[in-house]
């Protein structure tokens, strides 16, 4: 059924980030009739100008927009996005890890801290007793 089948050749959320342009228009036969007298409302539509649209999106005349590959064009941006958010999940994950692991550390020195203040005032403590205590004379 198909043949030559490859991967695409260029990233399809840039082409869908930086050359689509979502646009509102009105189709020129709905806009003839309308103003021709018909009573119609005129119909909003909401799409891409195949004439202002990358060509992978487009025939080859640009006279239209090709919806079968917008649509897959479309679903691997997509994945590409999926991608993109597993990855910044995996690093915010390891970068939660390397906080905690500093708050540990951090902790754990605050606790060290409290330790040798405590023995450098027991050792202020004894080097005035020494000082205060007359010497014994032989």
């Amino acid at each position: 059924l198909k043949t030559d089948i490859e991967d695409l050749p260029f990233s399809a959320l840039d082409k869908n980030t930086t050359t689509v342009n979502i646009k509102q228009y009105h189709f020129i036969r709905d806009v003839e009739r309308f103003e021709s007298g018909e009573s119609i409302t005129l119909p909003i539509n909401y799409g891409m100008i195949a004439e202002d649209s990358d060509d992978v999106f487009t025939t080859p005349q640009k006279d239209a927009v090709t919806l079968y590959s917008s649509v897959a064009i479309s679903i691997q941006s997509i994945q590409e996005v999926d991608f993109k958010v597993k990855n910044l999940q995996f690093d915010h994950g390891m970068l939660k890890q390397e906080v905690d692991t500093v708050k540990e550390q951090l902790e754990a020195e605050k606790l060290e801290k409290v330790s040798m203040k405590a023995e450098i005032d027991e050792l202020k403590v004894l080097v005035q007793q020494l000082i205060n205590e007359k010497p014994k004379q032989p």
